[in-house]
């Protein structure tokens, strides 16, 4: 440009800055991945009037010219093409210089050690940090990172938040995509927590409008239609209470015992549960709602929280146990691998249908069979119910996004 005999040019700052969407990066060891973004970003540009480069500053619609010139700028711009990645540890990364994405790729190795380095004429751009952890899933893409992470109740082991959830919804016919969008019910990998039920006292424990915290067994309304829903019955069985109860009104379940010994009838427990990046504290008022509830989903909306019930294993309403695990170690944990539960119980939210006994079916891990008992401290699986959800398949993780 020509304005009064003095050449005008811009030129993009000497002190060019890359802008990167993560500097952490966490994945599995194996050959799974992670991407980071990488932009351009320069703080000032300059403008070249008559051989000198004056620092222009534009804020809004105003720009501000600088009143010292330099006669050079070294290095005054690069692109994504001059970068090089300089990798550390075991991990490999790549770069589309098209469209900024960073490719990491695991190696064998278990190791926080790891980094990307980002350079260009021994300058670093920007450094990303990468863990590599342990592959704990197994071979189907059936998990959803889902933000609460927990410890076992019977085997102690720690379930991550990208671990300890899994599909109750088929999603395989997405799989080939990559992308999901609608609604999906996920049940915890693990066994969370765990209920002390007992019929002679289920019913001091009937919910109340208004709300009563701790008041969870099904109401009149709600035993009406758990047992239109189920079994074509109208039993006025106490085992009905907790079965309405555990499907209904499983989020107002006080969580008091830090343990899975729990003395207090209709009364939770649980080892240790983050809701979030924080620990929740069992107490009075720690409710199911409290454990499991995510309030800051990227996307979609927890339209109910209940337990896992009969209908979920058998895919019927009548009473009938026959059952085979929709995938593997879903259902009978015992098959599970990377958490095999020898022992262990977990309620389901079905009664066995004999009004004289007021007893509710259980599966036992040892042999992934069903039984019932009117009363005993047993864990609980909870089923979340996400509405309106978008999903994004990583490896074997479905990731909720934006």
């Amino acid at each position: 440009m020509q304005n009064a005999g003095y050449t005008i040019e811009t030129e993009a700052s000497s002190s060019a800055q890359i802008e990167l969407s993560s500097t952490s990066v966490t994945l599995e060891a194996g050959g799974n991945t992670e991407e980071v973004t990488a932009t351009i970003k320069s703080d000032t540009k300059y403008m070249l009037v008559d051989g000198l480069y004056y620092p222009l500053t534009i804020t809004n619609s105003t720009a501000t010219l600088g009143t010292e010139g330099q006669s050079e700028l070294t290095g005054s711009s690069i692109s994504l093409s001059d970068l090089t990645l300089n990798t550390t540890g075991s991990i490999t990364a790549s770069l589309n210089s098209s469209t900024g994405l960073i490719t990491i790729t695991s190696g064998s190795v278990i190791s926080d050690n790891n980094k990307v380095e980002l350079v260009n004429n021994e300058t670093n751009y920007g450094t990303i940090n990468v863990a590599v952890i342990k592959n704990e899933h197994i071979a189907d893409k059936s998990y959803v990172d889902y933000n609460v992470s927990y410890t076992d109740v019977y085997t102690g082991t720690e379930y991550r938040s990208d671990t300890g959830w899994r599909l109750l919804t088929d999603l395989s016919f997405a799989e080939s995509i990559g992308t999901y969008e609608g609604d999906i019910e996920i049940i915890s990998t693990g066994i969370p927590a765990c209920l002390n039920f007992n019929s002679g006292f289920i019913t001091n424990f009937e919910n109340t409008s208004p709300l009563t915290i701790g008041k969870w067994a099904g109401d009149s309304t709600q035993r009406s239609t758990y047992t239109s829903t189920y079994y074509n019955s109208v039993s006025p069985s106490l085992n009905i209470y907790a079965a309405a109860g555990l499907m209904y009104n499983f989020e107002n379940i006080v969580f008091k015992y830090a343990s899975s010994s729990i003395t207090d009838a209709e009364y939770g427990g649980y080892v240790a549960i983050n809701n979030g990046e924080s620990a929740v504290t069992a107490s009075a008022s720690t409710t199911g709602a409290c454990l499991f509830r995510v309030s800051n989903l990227e996307s979609g909306t927890i339209s109910r929280i209940r337990s896992v019930n009969l209908e979920d294993l058998t895919g019927k309403t009548t009473s009938d146990t026959t059952f085979t695990d929709k995938r593997t170690g879903l259902f009978i944990l015992k098959k599970y691998i990377p958490d095999v539960h020898n022992s262990g119980y977990y309620w389901l939210a079905s009664p066995y249908p004999y009004s004289r006994d007021n007893k509710m079916y259980y599966v036992y891990n040892s042999g992934g069979g069903i039984d019932y008992t009117n009363y005993m401290v047993y864990g609980l699986r909870p089923v979340i119910s996400i509405s309106n959800v978008k999903l994004q398949l990583k490896g074997n993780v479905w990731k909720i996004v934006k």
